[in-house]
């Protein structure tokens, strides 16, 4: 009788073993893997909510704000509604963001008359309209490594796009505009 301890095993049972061992090890390398990709999609998603924050943010968005304004019109009895449409779409530049903002304001706006003794059939007010309004398009300059201080500054441009003339100004303005906050690292 041999002794189990210092019998060489055979070819059959060396794979065995080592095809026990690969399938753990293969099993350990996964759970490894998957949990260090759980961290990562964590952390990669507060970095998206962080980004998600900051107005110059080096981060493609389009979003989209609606505002409903209740008891509009000569009776307050109507219901105005202005959707913001804002793309975000930003352009890095050596150690710059170029962030480029722009407003699309779709409005609604009811008649602003109670009968055609206020105001004649002829006026600008005499209906209700709906269209495109004046469109804000603003350039933020940022640096592309973010601190605790997050800035950019850059110029504003009001565009006379409106579809209706009570949708919109008619004329063309532009300013400066500027941004700056404070965003601490999560530590």
């Amino acid at each position: 009788m041999t002794n189990p301890l210092l019998r060489v095993p055979d070819r059959g049972e060396a794979n065995m073993g080592r095809s026990t061992l690969g399938r753990t090890l293969r099993l350990a390398i996964l759970l490894v893997l998957i949990a260090n990709a759980g961290v990562l999609a964590q952390q990669s998603t507060q970095d998206l909510a962080a980004a998600a924050q900051n107005p110059v943010a080096a981060m493609y968005s389009l979003p989209f704000q609606d505002n409903i304004y209740g008891g509009a019109g000569p009776n307050h009895a109507s219901t105005a509604n202005v959707l913001n449409i804002q793309p975000v779409i930003p352009i890095t530049v050596g150690d710059w963001n170029i962030i480029s903002r722009t407003i699309a304001p779709l409005i609604y706006l009811p008649s602003l008359t109670t009968g055609p003794s206020e105001i004649t059939e002829q006026s600008l007010f005499s209906g209700s309209h709906f269209g495109l309004g004046d469109m804000n398009q603003s350039f933020y300059f940022s640096p592309a490594k973010a601190t605790e201080l997050i800035w950019g500054i850059g110029p504003s441009f009001n565009l006379p796009t409106a579809t209706a003339t009570p949708l919109g100004s008619a004329k063309f303005s532009m300013g400066p505009a500027a941004v700056a906050l404070v965003m601490p690292k999560p530590g």
